[in-house]
């Protein structure tokens, strides 16, 4: 046990700080990261600012450009973080080779080594790995879940080289890296899906992060007694559904139909389920409109009388029609649109349904979009 401190002026060779110290001090504090099993540990990764063209490759080489960043990787937790940096440009795969039959997916790593720590290497360095994946149809890198070829030890992926079968065009790059964190700091990511669950559990309530591919920000919440991310205040997130009741006949309430997602139009929908005619929302904040109409509109369309409706059910509470407008007679569409919220902690079930009366039994379709404008 050795409680370190640093800086300070030695008196009688005191303090004495050994490399470990070195890292749980000047490196360990002011960064973030700490777990509790790792509570003199870092989050591992680049400097927040380096390019994604850090890992190119071109002419069959592989290439590192200068960077720097922290890794945390060694077995004991007391190792605390290590700091690196490289001040040239560092080709780590020449003449590199295609796959006759298959694509494959290589890997290249940040590796940290250092013999005081009984890491099984001869001498204390940072190097950086390329790691060959295994040829197929549908590739995996190497340390995927499912891949042939475990990740080395004792590191972090900085990209991924994807090489086509020979005949298939030139390799590429995608970067991967994750960011290294300041202490209090913005988590960086890549893409909205590198912030998992398991990724939550190991930060604090309200700890925020940027997904850099789409802009967005995100923070820490307890939903239901787990760790999530969610929208931070201000970011929006839309879901818009097509729908399509066939034939539809006078009376109601009817469901709005077969609900079917629009990609396009659907950005990080992590608040809402559907079944049947039914969706389910998270807590938040939600603006929700529908729109629709009958399909053909031709007579006797004039002597039909038709309203859309947005039913709103809380998790144990009544439900509400929270929005509704009629169209007709004499018109074929109409819309509808309500804003409201679900308390942290519940759910609630919104149904949007429409009535009709008159008019044969043409189609109805709809659209309707859910917009969660805060968490």
């Amino acid at each position: 046990m050795a409680i370190t401190i640093w800086p300070a002026n030695a008196t009688n060779g005191v303090p004495a700080v050994a490399g470990r110290g070195l890292r749980q001090t000047s490196v360990g504090v002011p960064l973030g990261g700490a777990t509790a099993a790792r509570p003199l540990g870092l989050y591992s990764g680049v400097r927040p600012g380096t390019p994604a063209a850090t890992v190119t490759v071109a002419n069959n080489t592989v290439t590192v450009a200068p960077h720097a960043g922290a890794i945390d990787a060694q077995t004991a937790a007391e190792a605390g973080g290590y700091e690196y940096s490289s001040d040239s440009a560092v080709a780590v795969k020449t003449s590199l080779t295609q796959d006759q039959s298959n694509p494959r997916v290589d890997l290249v790593s940040v590796q940290v080594s250092d013999p005081s720590e009984s890491d099984g290497s001869a001498v204390p360095q940072v190097q950086f790995v390329y790691t060959q994946g295994s040829p197929a149809a549908t590739p995996l890198a190497p340390g995927d879940s499912g891949s042939s070829v475990a990740a080395p030890g004792r590191s972090f992926p900085l990209a991924r080289v994807n090489v086509p079968k020979s005949g298939g065009g030139n390799p590429t790059v995608t970067w991967v890296a994750p960011y290294c964190l300041a202490a209090g700091g913005t988590l960086l990511v890549n893409q909205v899906a590198e912030l998992t669950d398991a990724l939550a559990a190991l930060f604090p309530p309200r700890q925020r992060a940027v997904a850099l591919a789409t802009e967005q920000t995100f923070e820490v919440r307890t939903v239901s007694g787990t760790k999530k991310w969610v929208a931070g205040a201000g970011e929006s997130r839309a879901a818009t559904y097509t729908t399509l009741a066939a034939g539809v006949p006078d009376g109601g309430p009817f469901g709005i139909g077969t609900i079917t997602p629009v990609a396009a139009q659907t950005v990080n929908n992590d608040f809402a389920t559907v079944s049947g005619s039914t969706f389910t929302l998270t807590s938040g904040t939600y603006v929700v409109s529908a729109s629709g109409g009958h399909s053909p509109t031709s007579t006797p369309g004039s002597g039909r009388d038709s309203f859309i409706q947005l039913n709103l059910t809380l998790s144990g509470a009544g439900g509400v029609s929270i929005g509704r407008n009629s169209f007709g007679p004499g018109e074929d569409s109409g819309n509808t649109a309500a804003t409201f919220n679900v308390p942290p902690g519940a759910t609630a079930t919104l149904a949007p349904v429409f009535f009709k009366q008159g008019g044969g039994i043409p189609d109805f379709k709809g659209l309707i979009t859910i917009t969660k404008t805060g968490v």
